[in-house]
């Protein structure tokens, strides 16, 4: 049987992973980008734009940017995040 803990599960063959209320909470996170901080510049090389201060100010950025760079560049909020949230 499982043991229930506040983050994870025991689960027979899987050993310790997260539990279904953590995984919600970290994809509820997800979206939630106005308190994750960013670096001031832009990370696309080239691109001289600064002044962010959260991942919603640069994803905006990004949206607006009609270039190439930006449109390749691999914006993830993964890298921005700390790894304990």
């Amino acid at each position: 049987m499982s043991e229930f803990t506040d983050k994870t599960i025991d689960v027979p063959g899987l050993g310790n992973v997260p539990s279904p209320s953590e995984l919600a909470a970290q994809k509820r996170s997800k979206y939630e980008t106005d308190h994750v901080g960013v670096p001031d510049q832009c990370p696309v090389q080239g691109c001289t734009a600064n002044g962010f201060r959260s991942f919603a100010q640069l994803r905006g950025h990004f949206g607006s940017a009609s270039d190439g760079a930006h449109r390749s560049y691999d914006l993830s909020i993964n890298d921005y995040r700390d790894k304990d949230e």
